[in-house]
């Protein structure tokens, strides 16, 4: 095999990684806003107890939550607009990850509500630093386009 077939090869791969990896982060905003919009009532008990949205706003953050998760979860997983999607999922993360670390300030260790009563995780170091882990990456690879 000669240098240049094997970065083809490489070229390849890596294209094939990003797709795959935008595919799955992307797929699973998309998911968790479809988990939350079946149980939606669940999911506006969740940021309330957060305690850090005003009573009257709790259900509107709710659906900007839901909202922007399906939108920028979509722009994601377009090589065009991978990185709007990026930057919008890396902003909600960025809050989920500022109200992790106010509740753990605070002591409070119930549900985050991120998967709605399908998967439940408790706030606390495990999930900030999962929060944080795919922050980084959706980061980093809505920076990259395919085929550059």
């Amino acid at each position: 095999m000669q240098v240049a077939e094997i970065r083809n090869h490489h070229t390849i791969l890596f294209q094939v990684f990003l797709i795959s990896a935008r595919g799955i982060l992307g797929g699973l905003f998309l998911f968790s806003a479809a988990v939350k919009i079946v149980s939606f009532s669940n999911f506006i008990d969740s940021v309330y107890q957060y305690h850090i949205v005003p009573l009257a706003l709790v259900p509107w953050f709710a659906f900007a939550v839901v909202c922007s998760e399906l939108f920028f979860g979509v722009l994601f997983l377009f090589n065009r607009t991978a990185r709007v999607g990026g930057f919008g999922l890396s902003a909600l993360l960025i809050l989920f990850i500022v109200a992790i670390i106010i509740s753990m300030i605070r002591g409070l260790s119930g549900d985050c509500g991120c998967f709605g009563e399908m998967f439940k995780s408790k706030i606390g170091w495990k999930l900030l630093l999962k929060d944080i882990a795919t922050c980084t990456c959706i980061f980093g690879i809505s920076q990259i386009k395919v085929g550059e």
